[in-house]
């Protein structure tokens, strides 16, 4: 069975959360999860995280937390911060599935890992061209510089967008790659995710690149991935269901959509 471990980005109550991350840990006493728990959250609820999983079991907590926010680069961040704690820790996984607190499994985790070992090379995560993007910006969420975020201070986004427009300061992908678009939510090799690592860490060109792009959380892992990994490997999707209405809010399940959601060709559901 395929060694699995579980980075789960999180803002959720401390009680729902830590039910999630036993659930995860719990099928396989070779399964892991690692937990960024966002610093805009009570710390209250944090130090309950604590208290829950306590160092030396298969639950670890990101001590050096972000703040995060809804488009911007703490996202990736956070993301990274997971993957270095289970390289540095050694975490023995072959698997690593990238989710939120909202993501729930919709079908058993043993065939989860029996169905990743049927594909033991093939990665999970959507990448596309930015016709995939619904909606607001497509090129000029690389092209130009985004220092500030756009929910948060939508003036001053707009502002320094027209700004680098008129200045002709539009900007160049990162030498050797290519964007890509997709869902936040992928499940890739241990192997790839070190070798994104190893990528960064040798090219600090690209990593201050995406630090100033809108939404990298849509298009670093996206760009890197179909960059490093062979494209016959490529799933083209993710293994977690998502579906979002115009205004950019998740579509929530309840009891009485369970049979629509065992149709769902997918492990997971946000």
């Amino acid at each position: 069975m395929a060694r699995l471990a579980f980075i789960i980005l999180a803002h959720e109550s401390a009680g729902p959360l830590a039910d999630l991350a036993r659930l995860l840990s719990g099928w396989s006493d070779t399964a892991h999860v690692v937990i960024h728990y966002d610093r805009n959250s009570p710390q209250t609820e944090f130090d309950r995280l604590r208290a829950a999983f306590p160092p030396g079991r298969r639950v670890h907590l990101v001590e050096d937390r972000l703040a995060c926010g809804w488009g911007d680069f703490s996202l990736v961040e956070a993301t990274l911060r997971a993957l270095r704690l289970i390289r540095d820790r050694n975490i023995d996984c072959e698997r690593i599935v990238l989710m939120s607190g909202a993501c729930m499994p919709i079908r058993p985790l043993a065939e989860l890992s029996a169905f990743l070992d049927r594909h033991p090379q093939t990665q999970f995560i959507e990448i596309h061209d930015s016709d995939w993007i619904v909606g607001g910006m497509r090129e000029d969420r690389y092209r130009y510089r985004h220092v500030v975020n756009q929910r948060r201070h939508g003036t001053t986004f707009r502002t320094l967008l027209r700004m680098q427009k008129v200045l002709g300061l539009k900007r160049d992908f990162p030498k050797g790659l290519v964007p890509k678009f997709g869902s936040q939510w992928w499940t890739l090799t241990s192997d790839l995710c070190m070798a994104i690592l190893d990528f960064l860490e040798r090219r600090p060109d690209v990593y201050r690149f995406f630090r100033t792009t809108w939404i990298p959380d849509e298009l670093m892992f996206q760009s890197l991935v179909h960059h490093l990994a062979p494209q016959e490997n490529l799933a083209g999707h993710g293994l977690t269901f998502y579906e979002f209405n115009a205004y950019g809010m998740p579509f929530v399940f309840a009891d009485r959509h369970l049979p629509i959601v065992l149709q769902i060709p997918r492990f997971f559901a946000r």
